[in-house]
Formats: C-alpha cells, sequence, structure tokens
C-alpha cells in the first residue's frame, strides 16, 4: 500500500507537470526560462511555488535561484532532442535579448545578459567582492583566430592600374618607373580583402633597388617604426613574411602603411589574416570555397554581425 505522502507527490505531478528530478526545480535567470512548450499566456505563480512544464513563468521583479550541494555535474541539466528535417537540433538554452546595450553596474559577479546588439556581457568577480561589469563572453566574433588564406597580390609598384589600385595618398610618392621614392610614405588599403581584421600575414619583396636601404610596413594611423621589415641591398631581390597589426581610417577598415628609406619596386602578397569572424572573409577573393560551411550561417546573418562589429570597433577606438 502506497503512503499518502506518495500519493500526493503523485498527483502533483500529474496535476502541475512539476520538474523535481536530482533535486533541483529547473528556473531561468531572472526568473524567465521556459522548459519545453509554451504558454501564450504567462503563468501566475507566488515565490516559492514550482515551475510548471510547458508553461511561461513571471516572476516580476523577484530572482528565481537554484542551489544544490552536488560536487559533480551541473545546478541543472537541459536537453533537447528535436531535430529538423536537415538533423539541425534546438538550443539547450535560450536567453532572451534584453532592450539594453549594457549590464547594469549594480549586477552582481557571476551575472550574463545577452544585449540587444547580440553581444553577450559578463561580470566577473574581482577579487575584492564585487564584479568587473560589462565585459565581452569572448566567442567567434570577438576571440581571434589565425587564417591561411589564398595567396593574393595586394600590390605591384611596378603597374598603376590594378596592381596599384589599392594605395592611396600616392600623389608624387612614385618615379616614372613606378618605384616609391625614397622617404615616401603610401598608404595599402585591404579592406576589399579582408574586413576588421586584427593584423595580416604579409609577404613583402623589393627589387630594382636604387640604392642599400630598407622598408618597413606598419598599421596606418601609428608613428612608423624605427625597426625595419625588409633590409635591402642595391640590385638585390629580397623578401620577408611578417605578421602586421592593421589601422584604419573613417572609410577604410584594413589599412598599412609603407615607407622605404631608398627609391624601390614593392610587392606584398597576403598569406594569412587574423580575424574574429568569418564575415571578415565573406566576400573576399582569398577566402577558401569552404569557408563559407565553416561559418555555418547565411550571409544576410553576416552582414548583421559584421555591423555590430563595426559599431564595436568604432566604440573602442573612441575609448583608446
Amino acid at each position: 500500500m502506497r503512503d499518502k505522502h506518495t500519493e500526493n507527490d503523485d498527483k502533483n505531478l500529474d496535476r502541475r507537470g512539476v520538474l523535481r528530478h536530482a533535486g533541483a526545480v529547473v528556473a531561468g535567470a531572472a526568473g524567465a526560462a521556459v522548459v519545453g512548450g509554451v504558454a501564450a499566456t504567462p503563468a501566475a505563480a507566488d515565490p516559492g511555488d514550482p515551475v510548471t512544464l510547458g508553461a511561461s513563468h513571471d516572476a516580476g521583479t523577484t530572482t528565481t535561484s537554484i542551489k544544490t550541494g552536488r560536487t559533480a555535474g551541473g545546478t541543472v541539466a537541459l536537453q533537447n532532442t528535436g531535430l529538423d528535417s536537415q538533423s539541425f537540433g534546438g538550443p539547450q538554452l535560450t536567453l532572451a535579448p534584453s532592450t539594453s546595450e549594457y549590464l547594469s553596474a549594480d549586477a552582481p559577479a557571476g551575472s550574463m545578459m545577452l544585449a540587444s546588439d547580440g553581444w553577450v556581457m559578463t561580470a566577473p568577480p574581482d577579487g575584492a567582492g564585487g564584479a568587473y561589469h560589462n565585459h565581452f563572453l569572448y566567442d567567434s566574433i570577438n576571440s581571434t583566430f589565425t587564417v591561411p588564406v589564398a595567396v593574393h597580390r595586394a600590390v605591384d609598384s611596378r603597374y598603376t592600374k590594378n596592381d596599384r589600385s589599392r594605395l592611396f595618398s600616392t600623389s608624387g610618392k612614385f618615379d616614372s618607373a613606378g618605384r616609391l621614392l625614397a622617404g615616401k610614405t603610401v598608404h595599402l588599403d585591404l579592406s576589399g580583402l579582408v574586413q576588421f581584421s586584427w593584423g595580416v600575414f604579409v609577404n613583402v619583396v623589393t627589387f630594382g633597388q636604387q640604392g642599400n636601404g630598407f622598408i618597413t610596413v606598419w598599421p596606418y594611423g601609428l608613428p612608423k617604426p624605427t625597426p625595419a621589415t625588409v633590409q635591402y641591398y642595391k640590385g638585390h631581390s629580397v623578401r620577408n613574411t611578417t605578421l602586421s597589426p592593421v589601422g584604419f581610417t573613417e572609410t577604410r577598415s584594413d589599412v598599412l602603411s609603407i615607407w622605404s628609406s631608398a627609391t624601390t619596386h614593392f610587392t606584398i602578397d597576403v598569406l594569412g589574416v587574423v580575424i574574429n569572424h568569418w564575415a571578415s572573409l565573406a566576400d573576399s577573393p582569398m577566402r577558401y570555397a569552404t569557408s563559407a560551411s565553416k561559418a555555418g550561417v547565411q550571409s544576410e546573418a553576416w552582414s548583421r554581425r559584421q555591423a555590430a562589429f563595426a559599431k564595436k570597433i568604432t566604440e573602442w577606438s573612441g575609448e583608446h
């Protein structure tokens, strides 16, 4: 014979669909999680009431807290076994976007928010009982990765049309043979190849030099560094591969500056890029065909994410 306590528990499970497995009650951050299907109208519940399967819950301004004393395993275990016709599954957890772009400065350490612009903001502990607010959760759009690309000639000083079309501020910088004049600086716009990268791997070659010297490549907008990228000798072709950060202007996202101590021809080939997201190479002639499948998103989604990233770049540039 079953005792009264067990019968009441069974009735409660049947009537309200309460999830009480492993001693944990499933509820969402800020009391807004949904388990299973979503009801059209939020269920009315007082603090302390159980969470009902298949219903939406509104906890008002109160916080829903879940605690366990387990030393292994998660506090909450979520599983979604649903698949569509292409075997794509549903998420295990969904954070509803906030209407704000920033996390409140009063949020306790460990807080997380999906901002309105798509960035996940966090508040890691500061070690003194407080929190560092509005740190970014690093993912494929704001943590870098290095990508080898189909080698592409970005500039060749010997030709004035397509092979020098990415250069700007060139007036009075080249001699009649197309060589960069000694002591002159020109700028290379790479935004047609990669957008919003952190840096590029380039192969720099000098030839037809009119004297001994060196050429330097560095990010646009910064003072010219003293070290050389390539040191050369008159009449000897010399090359070097380097990783350089990129600068940017109001209209160009990825720009290098080039200076030579002696008059010389030069070429620059792009061998690889350091990027945050595959969208940076979405329309690049350097991109391999597999890049789109690696991205796992459509070009429209790339555009939205890229616009958000461009906005953040502008914000960051104003802060430093």
